[in-house]
């Protein structure tokens, strides 16, 4: 999946009440929630994501493509001005919103960005005898974890006041989409690594650079 601020609004509509209008008819997103849907994803498509020397590991053989390869530890800069910008006009007057915006993209920021065995791919270009760089060093797949419903309403709950089971339901749904949609991704030559000679466990593998969609 791919993020998408219409299926956010929808997801995040779904935990409020009423479902329906007053015909029985469901009712479609309004303006402020896709607004906040889309500033929500506006904010995680402009974040750059990285992983530190050592968190991008596989396998390496003289010659050959990268095995095994995998990143955990990835780490995401993301701001709140997208956010910002949505929620201003369609939240006006809303005395909470900017604090509230700040606080759920700081805790987003908290996540970590984990590549599965198989999500990072390259060619080594050692020798049974000498080391060699990974080229084309790519990433597909990358999944944020480590982030919970529970914790981001802790996170707004400041700026909230005392949150109701609304509130609970809402972040819940939130995280639960970002968590499920979201993909990481590094491309071409992005993915850097020491393949040591004759092969062997990638060292240093790192990668800056990536992206979210």
């Amino acid at each position: 999946m791919a993020l998408n601020a219409d299926q956010l609004a929808q997801a995040l509509l779904n935990t409020m009440s009423p479902k329906v209008d007053g015909k029985g008819m469901p009712v479609s997103s309004t303006a402020q929630v896709k607004a906040y849907a889309a500033g929500i994803v506006s904010c995680l498509q402009s974040a750059i994501v990285s992983n530190a020397p050592g968190t991008i590991v596989g396998v390496t053989a003289p010659g050959a493509p990268l095995t095994a390869g995998a990143g955990t530890g990835g780490i995401m800069v993301i701001t709140p001005s997208a956010l910002q910008a949505q929620t201003a006009t369609a939240f006006v007057g809303a005395k909470t919103i900017a604090a509230e915006n700040t606080a759920i993209i700081t805790y987003i920021g908290t996540g970590l960005i984990v590549f599965p065995t198989g999500g990072i791919v390259g060619t080594c270009t050692n020798t049974p005898t000498s080391p060699g760089p990974l080229t084309a060093g790519t990433g597909t797949g990358g999944m944020i974890v480590g982030l919970t419903g529970a914790a981001a309403l802790g996170a707004v709950a400041p700026a909230l006041g005392t949150p109701g089971p609304a509130a609970v339901a809402f972040y819940n749904a939130l995280i639960t989409y970002i968590l499920s949609s979201a993909q990481a991704t590094y491309g071409t030559g992005t993915v850097q690594g020491v393949c040591p000679p004759g092969g062997g466990p990638l060292t240093a593998g790192s990668a800056s650079g990536g992206t979210i969609s």
